[in-house]
């Protein structure tokens, strides 16, 4: 037995050393390029995101720019007029222009104040002098010389402007138009200046307010001024998801969440996790992404929450004519983007798993078989060799011995004929070579 070719080993290690390596190999680089390209057309998508917001926000600010300007126009060309009770169509008709303008206003540096508010059932319903059916509202406060010392609010009311619903007289209370950022940067910059978020005392609504100049006689008499609603910039930033998941936030300059597309995270009810921990979701806190996004990069970073899920960062610096110091973040988790993919990276590792062990049993049943008939030719090869070196050696044999040799000489002939045809033709050959009688022959 020890003669015996293990040709069953032979070709089952050579099977595995021929497909499975490779095929382990280009498993391999299919996972690793697979992640490489799928990284950059992440990297693509988010920058995508990221520039469609941007361009849907910066649309909004450019509203009202040019309304702003108008009315500053109109305003430098016959100032009197900003003091007339006709001034407030004009100032209708900027309000209108835009769904995200909570107010349009002109503030004097005498002190007169003129604006035009929407009005929504939570502020009818919080302030009880005003009706319920109010859309719009106009205030008039009196410059400080006009005013004789005591300032005082002129409201109108209204549902369908201009028919005034109602009107109310009350004291002036509240900051005065003029100490506030945009009346400041507007008049030291001599230009546009838009402020950082507020929370609006009367309508609880985030706005970031835009002052633009106006110039009478070539001096700083004022500002228009326009409270644009942050918040509503929701619905349009929803519009451009990178993901199903993804998240899309706006920071001021101190890093606080003023703006997020997560409907169940209004800015009006911030969650916290523990003491102070600000989290974007159920797994990811907001700290986490401050620490390890690359700020106003064009570049995707990763991060990795506490219990292990991954999501995909990119931060931009919005442009000063959206706000001031904004940053706006959005973040991917990466089953998002890696879940078909992966998936289908399983798949092919587990089809050719089941192919590499089918084929092993393939090969295995099939070189113990050919094994089987290699090791019958080869034992009946050396037993034919045997008998002629047995005949060979001698000067004179029986007939026994011829008969023997030829028997064994059939045998060889009979197993090597079976590796090229079946069993049927075997037995045939078999019964042909026994049918022979057998011959003696003498030497030389």
């Amino acid at each position: 037995m020890n003669r015996q070719i293990n040709l069953k080993y032979v070709a089952l290690l050579g099977f595995l050393a021929i497909l499975i390596i490779p095929s382990v190999i280009i498993i391999y680089m299919r996972i690793i390029l697979t992640e490489e390209v799928s990284r950059d057309l992440i990297n693509n998508r988010l920058n995508k995101s990221l520039e469609s917001n941007e361009q849907a926000i910066s649309d909004i600010f450019r509203t009202a720019k040019g309304v702003s300007t108008v009315i500053a126009d109109a305003a430098e060309a016959n100032p009197e007029d900003i003091r007339l009770e006709q001034f407030n169509k004009i100032l209708f008709s900027a309000a209108k222009s835009s769904d995200y303008i909570d107010s349009v206003y002109v503030a004097l540096s005498d002190g007169y104040l003129r604006s035009l508010d929407r009005v929504d059932i939570n502020i009818a319903t919080r302030f009880k002098v005003i009706p319920i059916k109010t859309k719009w509202a106009s205030v008039v406060v009196k410059s400080d010389e006009d005013s004789l010392g005591t300032r005082v609010r002129l409201e109108k009311y209204y549902d369908v402007f201009p028919t005034v619903l109602a009107r109310n007289r009350s004291p002036f209370t509240g900051s005065d138009t003029r100490a506030m950022e945009q009346y400041l940067g507007a008049r030291n910059a001599n230009n546009i200046f838009v402020s950082t978020p507020k929370r609006k005392f009367e309508s609880g609504n985030l706005v970031v307010r835009m002052g633009v100049p106006i110039i009478i006689n070539g001096a700083f008499s004022g500002i228009v001024g326009t409270d644009i609603r942050l918040e509503a910039a929701n619905n349009i930033m929803r519009n451009y998801q990178a993901s199903e998941n993804s998240l899309t936030i706006i920071l001021d300059r101190k890093k606080d969440l003023i703006v997020t597309t997560d409907k169940s995270f209004g800015t009006s009810s911030i969650r916290q996790d523990g003491t102070g921990t600000l989290r974007v979701s159920e797994h990811l806190a907001l700290s986490n992404i401050l620490k390890n996004r690359k700020e106003g990069m064009s570049h995707i970073s990763s991060v990795t929450s506490a219990d292990g899920v991954k999501f995909w960062v990119l931060s931009k610096i919005l442009p000063r004519s959206v706000g001031e110091d904004l940053e706006m973040l959005i973040i991917s988790p990466d089953e998002d983007f890696f879940a078909e993919v992966r998936a289908a990276n399983m798949e092919l590792i587990w089809l050719g798993v089941f192919l590499l062990f089918i084929g092993s049993i393939v090969i295995y049943y099939f070189s113990n078989w050919l094994g089987e008939k290699i090791n019958r030719v080869t034992f009946a090869s050396i037993r034919a060799r045997e008998r002629m070196e047995l005949v060979n050696d001698k000067k004179s044999f029986s007939i026994k011995e011829i008969t023997e040799f030829y028997v064994s000489l059939s045998e060889f002939e009979r197993e090597l004929a079976s590796l090229s045809k079946n069993i049927q033709d075997d037995e045939k050959i078999l019964g042909h070579s026994r049918g022979k009688k057998p011959q003696t022959f003498k030497r030389g």
